[in-house]
C-alpha cells in the first residue's frame, strides 16, 4: 500500500470515528435514564467492533473508597467476560496506572510484555486477561476523575496514533458527560417521585404503585391492606420545639418506618405529619400485625435538640377488594378509618367500615359548627364530684365541658375536644372554662370552704409557652387565691415530651405556688415509674381501668394497693376515677385511699343541681 493510500485510509478511518463520536454524544445525551445502561452498552460494542478490538469498558471510581469497578462491558465472540473479577479493586493495586490516569494522562500500551518494571502489577493483570494491547482514557467532571474507558486486544498487538488518541479523548469527554448527565436525570426522577425530606416515595408515586398494587391483586386474586397513619399531636411538636425539630422528627419516624418495609410493600409520606403503608396480606388479621408492629416501634422515645419526645400514631385500614375495589376508594376509607380511630383516643387503630362514611360527614360538619358554638353559648359545664373517703365529704369538683348541640342534643367532650385540639379552638374553650369557674367559685367556696376546682390543663397550653403564659397571666389575674385551683393533665400529653412537660409545670409551680397540678388516667400509659419521684404534682389520679380490672382478682388489687401506696409515699394525694359500686368505694377506704370520685357519688352536676347537692352533703 503506498504511503498516499494508507493516508487516505487513515483520514477515512478517522472521519468514521469521529462520525461515530458524534452518534454517540448526540444519542447518550438524549437517551432517558431507563434506557441509559442499554445504549452505554451498545455504545462500547458499537466501538469495539469499529476498532476491531476484543474488549471495550467503563470503569467507574469510587473516592470514598478509593476502589474502582466495571460497571459496563462489550467483548467479542470467545472472549471472557471479566465485570465479576473487576468490582471494587483498590486504587492502590494498580499503582503505575492509577497515577498516569489520576494525571489525567491517557495510558497507552501498545505491548503489554514492554511495560516498565515499575508496572509489575499491571503487568501481571494483563497477563491473567490475556491482553497484548490495549489503552485507557481517563474521564473527567468538574476537575476530578469519575473513571476511565478502555480498549483491550486480546488476540493481536494494537497501536493507537496520536490523532486517534485524541479522538479518544473526545469520547471519553462524551461519557463523562452522558454519565454526569444521567445523574442529573436521575435525581431530578428521584426528586419528582420522593419526598425530599425524608427520602420516602411520595405522594405520586404512592399513588402509581397503588395502581399497580390493585391490578396485581386483582389478577392474583389476593388481597390488599392500606394504612393510612397520621402523626398524633404533631403541632405541638412544631408549636414547642420548631419546624427544624419537626422536620427531625418526621425524619426518624420515616426511618423507622422504612426499616419495616418488607419487598412487596411500600411506605410513603403523602405530606405533612401523615404517612401510607402498602401491604399485600393473606387475611385481615395481618394488617393488624402490621399496625401493631407499627404503633410499637414508632413509640419508642426520640431525642432532638435534648428532648426526649415520645411520638404516637392514629392508624386507619382499608382492605382490598372488601372495602373498594378503586385506588382512591381504598384512599379515602384508610383516611375515614384514620380519623375515626383518632377521635377514639388515638395511639390506635380502625378498621373501615360502611357506617364510618357517615360519621366522617358528620364529623366535618361538627368541626365547622364548633366554631360558633362558643360565640352562641352552646358550651356548657359540668361539674363531677370529688370525695374525701375518711369523712365522705365533698372536698372538690372537676370542670367537665359539654356541648349543647341544637340537634345533636348534649355531646360529651371525646365528640369534638380532639376536633378543637386540632385547631386553635382549643385555646378558647379553656378561657371560657377558666372564665365560667371564676364566676361561679365564691358561691361555692362560701358552702364548702376547703373545696378545690379542678380544670383541664391542654396539651396545647402545656407545651406552647405563649399559651402557657397566657394561662398563667389569666389565672394570677381571676383568682384572688389560686390555693382552690388544681390543673388536670392527662399522662399521655406529659410523655409526649417528658423533660418540656416537666421545665413547664415547674414553671406554673415557680409563678403560682399555691396552685396544684393533677396528673389525670395515671398509669394508663406505659409510664417509667423509675421517674415519678421527679413529676412536680401533687395528685395522682388513678386511671379508672384499675378498678375496673379488679375481677381479675387479688393480683389487680395488689397492683391498685402498690399504686396508692407509690402516691402516698411520694407525699401525693391520691384520687382514684371511675367508682361506681359500693363494693368498689369499701376496697379503696381498706387500701387507704384519700379520695375517689365517680358516678356511684353523682353524675357530672349543672352548677345549679352542684349548689343543691352542696347543700344537701353539708347538712348529711
Amino acid at each position: 500500500m503506498s504511503e498516499r493510500v494508507a493516508i487516505q485510509e487513515e483520514l477515512r478511518n478517522r472521519l468514521e470515528f469521529e462520525r461515530h463520536i458524534t452518534q454517540v454524544s448526540t444519542h447518550l445525551l438524549n437517551v432517558k435514564p431507563d434506557g441509559f445502561a442499554q445504549s452505554i452498552d451498545a455504545a462500547l460494542a458499537d466501538i469495539g467492533v469499529f476498532f476491531k478490538v476484543d474488549r471495550a469498558y467503563l470503569f467507574a471510581i469510587d473516592h470514598g473508597q478509593q476502589t474502582h469497578s466495571l460497571t459496563h462491558e462489550w467483548y467479542a465472540a470467545g472472549i471472557q467476560s471479566e465485570r465479576a473479577n473487576l468490582q471494587n479493586i483498590p486504587v492502590s493495586r494498580f499503582p503505575w496506572v492509577m497515577k498516569k490516569l489520576f494525571d489525567n494522562q491517557v495510558v497507552h500500551i501498545p505491548d503489554v510484555e514492554e511495560l516498565p518494571i515499575g508496572a509489575v502489577n499491571e503487568q501481571e493483570e494483563f497477563r491473567r486477561e490475556r491482553i497484548q494491547s490495549l489503552i485507557l482514557v481517563p474521564l473527567f467532571q468538574a476537575e476530578q476523575i469519575t473513571g476511565f474507558f478502555g480498549l483491550d486486544a486480546v488476540n493481536h498487538k494494537q497501536i493507537w496514533s496520536e490523532d486517534i488518541q485524541v479522538s479518544l479523548r473526545l469520547l471519553g469527554q462524551v461519557f463523562a458527560n452522558a454519565f454526569a448527565a444521567n445523574k442529573l436525570d436521575l435525581k431530578m426522577q428521584r426528586l419528582a417521585y420522593h419526598d425530599a425530606l425524608t427520602g420516602l416515595p411520595n405522594r405520586k408515586l404512592m399513588e402509581d404503585r397503588l395502581v399497580q398494587a390493585v391490578a396485581r391483586a386483582g389478577r392474583k386474586q389476593s388481597r390488599l391492606a392500606v394504612l393510612l397513619l397520621d402523626l398524633d399531636d404533631f403541632k405541638l411538636v412544631n408549636d414547642t420545639l420548631g419546624h427544624a425539630a419537626g422536620d427531625d422528627l418526621l425524619c426518624q419516624v420515616a426511618h423507622r418506618l422504612e426499616l419495616m418495609v418488607r419487598e412487596n410493600d411500600t411506605v410513603a409520606r403523602m405530606g405533612g405529619d401523615e404517612f401510607v403503608f402498602l401491604v399485600e396480606v393473606d387475611e385481615s388479621d395481618d394488617a393488624s400485625e402490621i399496625a401493631e408492629r407499627v404503633l410499637h416501634e414508632v413509640s419508642a422515645p426520640v431525642e432532638i435538640n435534648g428532648h426526649r419526645i415520645v411520638t404516637h400514631l392514629s392508624i386507619g385500614i382499608s382492605l382490598y377488594p372488601e372495602d373498594g375495589e378503586s385506588p382512591e376508594s381504598l384512599l379515602r376509607y384508610a383516611d375515614i378509618a384514620m380519623y375515626s380511630a383518632k377521635t377514639s383516643g388515638k395511639n390506635r387503630f380502625a378498621y373501615f367500615d360502611s357506617s364510618m362514611d357517615d360519621h366522617a360527614q358528620e364529623v366535618m360538619s361538627l368541626r365547622f359548627e364548633l366554631g360558633e358554638a362558643i360565640s352562641r353559648k352552646e358550651l356548657m359545664l359540668r361539674y363531677l364530684p370529688c370525695v374525701d373517703l375518711n369523712s365522705m365529704q365533698v372536698c372538690g369538683v372537676e370542670a367537665l365541658v359539654r356541648w349543647d348541640h341544637p340537634e345533636k342534643g348534649v355531646l360529651e367532650p371525646g365528640s369534638f375536644l380532639p376536633l378543637a385540639e386540632r385547631s386553635d379552638l382549643i385555646g378558647r374553650i379553656d378561657h371560657w372554662v377558666t372564665r365560667s369557674v371564676r364566676d361561679r367559685l365564691a358561691h361555692w367556696l362560701s358552702v364548702q370552704p376547703a373545696m378545690r376546682i379542678t380544670m383541664n390543663l391542654s396539651a396545647r397550653e402545656l407545651y406552647s409557652r405563649p399559651q402557657l403564659d397566657h394561662l398563667i397571666h389569666r389565672l394570677l389575674t381571676l383568682f384572688d387565691d389560686p390555693s382552690c385551683i388544681e390543673l388536670d393533665v392527662a399522662e399521655s400529653s406529659v410523655l409526649l415530651n417528658l423533660e418540656l412537660a416537666f421545665e413547664h409545670l415547674n414553671l406554673i409551680r415557680q409563678k403560682i405556688p399555691e396552685i396544684r397540678i393533677a396528673i389525670d388516667d395515671f398509669g394508663e400509659q406505659a409510664t417509667t415509674l423509675s421517674r415519678i419521684h421527679e413529676w412536680p404534682v401533687d395528685t395522682l389520679k388513678l386511671a379508672p381501668v384499675y378498678l375496673s380490672n379488679l375481677n381479675d382478682g387479688e393480683k389487680a388489687v395488689g397492683v391498685l394497693h402498690s399504686l396508692i401506696q407509690l402516691g402516698q409515699n411520694l407525699g401525693l394525694c391520691v384520687v382514684a376515677e371511675g367508682v361506681e359500686t359500693a363494693a368498689q368505694c369499701d376496697l379503696l377506704k381498706r387500701l387507704g385511699c384519700e379520695r375517689a370520685q365517680g358516678y356511684f357519688f353523682s353524675n357530672p352536676l349543672s352548677s345549679e343541681q352542684l349548689d343543691t347537692w352542696l347543700v344537701e352533703k353539708g347538712k348529711a
